[in-house]
């Protein structure tokens, strides 16, 4: 057993499978991509690694299992390890740059895929189709020899691991079990949420995790669950996760550097300076070049973006990233809304507020490739308060899959539980039917020209209220 000292959890042990993992070159390169993105340029300290939030994930997971077997599970030493492998290796697949990278793949060859017959379309459609970050991860495990190699030698098929965070599991007992890495709460939201608040100097880790951990019990369908004692805590945990989101996700300027970074990471798509189609990634993972595509190698692809671009304002915002110097606020709105009620008048306040950028573009003649448009619908928990157990047995699949994931609290007879959106003693009964609704836009003026933020401000106040 080895153990290393983190800044969160104290000491962490590992396993000397888990050690021959981590110094893979494949997990070595989580060191360089950072968790939280441009973050860092808000909150200076928020520059901790996907590295460091993946060893303590499987901490906790760890920890989660522990708890578990001490309220009688039955686990196998195989499992725990199986599990605690799961956990640290969840986020091996994730591309440089994180969620930002992701979607702007996403976006950009799912464009490519889905255009009408003609020259434009790829020729092998699977081979250009992008990974999300958990298929880039099970393609990691699969593909690249030395971690591949090390998992098989101590007995462990690394697709059995992949289908774990990716929840391709199927047996009952498994799912469910996967689901302390894909929850409401979960190792992986408890790590995320700890590290984040330590990096960034906010209170929002301040949760009661050991009286959280000693209340966990398995229902008599085998369900995991928390005791009712446990139900304040957990209530804190989602109200936690919540504001921890407002104030650094959301943050406006954070959020600004986030929607510049996917436009910058699209046009090095659109120019040919990275490359991530499905065919690409396997390729990269087999070869080992995968191991060197990390935040530094795009940075680089930035860099020379900002004086190579033909385009203007991809070299502008280019430079923006790289200067510091964030697109500016000129509207925005929020408003707390039911799930049911206020969907619809969300998406009618885009379609408007889509046309009124197009009008204040025409106006202050500033390309429309200059505005951009953010919007969030903010939930605490995955599913809505309406769930009783009678309604449970009827799901849908993907309904079901969401029910698993969703926290569950032991009833008062203790045999049986139910997800915390039903019980009415919990603020998650009330909360859970609301939606935080926001919307934003943001313009990026060259260098010169910040004196006309304040006049698009005021137009856009005028348009939008």
């Amino acid at each position: 057993m080895k153990r290393v000292s983190d800044p969160v959890h104290g000491s962490i042990g590992l396993t000397d499978l888990e050690t021959r993992v981590i110094e893979t070159r494949a997990f070595q390169r989580l060191r360089y991509v950072k968790h939280l993105g441009l973050v860092y340029l808000v909150f200076p300290g928020a520059d901790f690694s996907r590295f460091s939030h993946s060893l303590g994930t499987c901490h906790v997971m760890g920890r989660l299992l522990d708890a578990l077997f001490r309220s009688g599970l039955s686990l196998k030493c195989w499992d725990r390890q199986r599990f605690r492998l799961a956990a640290l290796l969840h986020d091996i697949g994730h591309y440089p740059f994180s969620h930002a990278m992701e979607d702007a793949v996403s976006n950009h060859y799912t464009g490519r895929y889905v255009v009408a017959d003609g020259e434009d379309r790829p020729l092998n459609l699977e081979q250009e189709r992008p990974f999300n970050h958990e298929r880039a991860g099970k393609e990691v495990l699969l593909g690249d020899e030395e971690l591949r190699s090390i998992l098989k030698e101590e007995g462990y098929d690394p697709e059995d691991i992949s289908s774990i965070f990716m929840r391709e599991e199927h047996e009952p007992n498994q799912r469910r079990l996967a689901s302390l890495l894909s929850s409401d709460l979960d190792a992986d939201r408890i790590d995320y949420l700890l590290r984040t608040a330590h990096h960034t100097g906010l209170p929002y880790g301040a949760v009661d995790l050991d009286y959280i951990l000693s209340q966990l019990l398995v229902d008599a369908d085998g369900r995991i669950c928390l005791s009712r004692k446990a139900l304040r805590a957990v209530d804190h945990f989602l109200l936690s996760r919540y504001f921890d989101y407002l104030q650094v996700a959301y943050h406006k300027t954070v959020v600004a550097f986030e929607l510049l970074l996917k436009d910058v990471l699209a046009a090095l798509l659109r120019n040919g300076l990275i490359e991530c189609s499905a065919g690409w990634v396997g390729q990269a993972i087999r070869n080992g070049e995968w191991s060197s595509f990390d935040d530094t190698y795009v940075w680089g692809k930035i860099r020379e973006l900002s004086l190579t671009a033909s385009d203007e304002v991809d070299k502008l915002k280019a430079k923006a990233i790289l200067d510091r110097r964030p697109p500016k606020l000129v509207w925005a709105s929020e408003f707390l809304g039911s799930r049911d009620d206020h969907g619809e008048h969300f998406k009618l306040q885009g379609k408007m507020v889509r046309s009124v950028i197009s009008d204040l573009a025409k106006q202050f003649d500033v390309p429309r490739s200059r505005w951009l448009e953010w919007e969030a619908d903010l939930k605490l928990t995955k599913m809505g308060p309406h769930m009783s157990v009678s309604k449970a047995v009827h799901l849908e699949e993907d309904d079901e899959d969401g029910l698993e994931q969703t926290v569950h609290i032991l009833d008062t007879q203790g045999s049986a539980s139910q997800p915390i959106v039903s019980v009415r003693q919990s603020l998650m009964n009330i909360l859970a039917n609301y939606v935080l609704y926001a919307r934003r836009i943001y313009v990026i003026l060259p260098e010169g020209e910040e004196g006309r933020y304040e006049e698009i401000k005021s137009a856009a106040q005028e348009h939008l209220g």
